[in-house]
Parts: C-alpha cells; structure tokens; sequence
C-alpha cells in the first residue's frame, strides 16, 4: 500500500465485535466498483470484500481481535476488531 494520496474513509463503528459498516458515497457515484481490502498491521492482506450500493455492511467476525486498515480504491480508513 503507497501512502501517497490516500483520503479518509467512512467506517462506523471503529470499534467492533464483528459488523463493520463502510460508506460508499465518495466513490460509488463514479460508477466504479473498487473492491473493499482489510489489511494486517503488518501489511498483509487479510480479506477481500465487494462493494453494495452506497454503503457496504461487512461481517468481520472471522478475523482474529486485531487492528485492521481498510482500503478501498484510494481511500483508507482504520477499525478495532474485538
């Protein structure tokens, strides 16, 4: 992942136990489908998810109680996985 122009991505709530809800608005009227990637701290791609409509609910249940960086197209954003 390259830092250079990466923009802040909706994410609610940063803190979960499982649902994660990933707001589509900024790039979705672009009419592009960029695929929704959660990343290790370490780097490593840990999941890959499809975007749906303006907002995108994710199931991140299966993954280990970790901090995890989500990116989608440019925008990057952080979530606590409990």
């Amino acid at each position: 992942m390259s830092a250079t122009q990466l923009l802040p991505l909706k994410l609610y709530p940063t803190i979960t136990n499982g649902e994660l809800t990933v707001d589509n608005t900024e790039y979705s009227v672009l009419g592009t489908q960029y695929p929704i990637e959660i990343y290790s701290l370490s780097g490593a791609l840990v999941a890959i998810y499809k975007t749906a409509g303006k907002q995108t609910t994710l199931n991140l249940s299966q993954l280990p109680s970790s901090t995890y960086i989500v990116r989608v197209g440019r925008y990057v954003g952080k979530v606590v996985k409990r």
